[in-house]
């Protein structure tokens, strides 16, 4: 295909009617101009111009291919502008994932002045289990996600942005310190099974949850033991201390994570600064 060049270098020539004028006007040689006219021409199967001594007139196929080439031109630099806008301007839709118990006390800290910052910015939402938002991440279908324990991926930027502790939760007085309530499907809480079952500290009763916040409302509730994150233990409530000194614990790393490439444009910059700089 022809470049857009060679349609710039015709429609000087159709401008000035004078291929020495119109080498001139677009800063280069003319045999290098009237080179370009000719690939452009056979591109195309048809004369566009008519040479003599006194200058060159447009064909009717000239004429035709002039007028509407201009318009190729300006639609083609508007493009190049929204594109360029897209790239320079804060403001798009953009999603967010992350586990709900994640969401509850992380998003608090950043999403408010992010959005009064930058009014143009539309913030989508997506929870799910944290490798599963990681996944979606990798697979484009997620422009960010705060996550726990992240998998290492070589398309993956993973930027920590916080530590927190898996251990045993109770109230002081619980009634119930036989029965255990935790989430199955987190890693964590199969690790710290696994580390109870070692020490030999058995519950009679288990009480599985897919929801965090239900295990803490059921904790807090006095229900039994619940293994919990020491953010969503606390958050909202001082009633729930730490259950045993000798309890096992796990450790979790917060992590913003993105697509290497993601970071190309002012928007995705202004929401990883934003989630960066906030204290979570």
């Amino acid at each position: 295909m022809s470049s857009l060049n060679e349609i710039r270098y015709f429609l000087a020539v159709a401008r000035t009617q004078n291929i020495s004028r119109a080498a001139e006007l677009a800063n280069i040689s003319q045999p290098a101009l009237s080179h370009a006219i000719h690939r452009l021409e056979a591109e195309l199967g048809t004369p566009l111009l008519v040479r003599s001594k006194s200058g060159v007139q447009l064909t009717r196929a000239g004429q035709k291919f002039s007028l509407q080439s201009k318009e190729l031109l300006e639609k083609w630099e508007s493009l190049s502008k929204s594109v360029l806008e897209t790239d320079t301007s804060i403001s798009g839709n953009f999603t967010i994932g992350c586990h709900p118990s994640v969401a509850i006390y992380s998003l608090p800290a950043f999403l408010k002045k992010l959005l009064e910052d930058f009014p143009d910015l539309q913030i989508q939402l997506k929870h799910d289990l944290s490798r599963e938002i990681a996944s979606e991440v990798i697979a484009w279908k997620l422009d960010f996600g705060l996550v726990i324990n992240p998998p290492e991926h070589p398309d993956l930027v993973i930027r920590e942005i916080g530590k927190d502790e898996i251990s045993l939760w109770s109230r002081p007085s619980d009634f119930d310190k036989d029965t255990l309530i935790f989430d199955p499907e987190l890693f964590q809480s199969q690790l710290i099974l696994k580390n109870l079952s070692a020490k030999k500290i058995n519950f009679r009763r288990k009480i599985e949850s897919t929801n965090l916040d239900v295990v803490r409302a059921l904790t807090q509730a006095g229900c039994g033991v619940g293994i919990l994150p020491k953010r969503v233990a606390l958050a909202g409530s001082n009633s729930l201390k730490k259950y045993g000194k000798d309890s096992p614990t796990a450790e979790d790393r917060l992590c913003l994570i993105y697509r290497v490439g993601t970071q190309n444009n002012a928007a995705a910059k202004a929401i990883s600064q934003a989630i960066l700089a906030a204290k979570i």
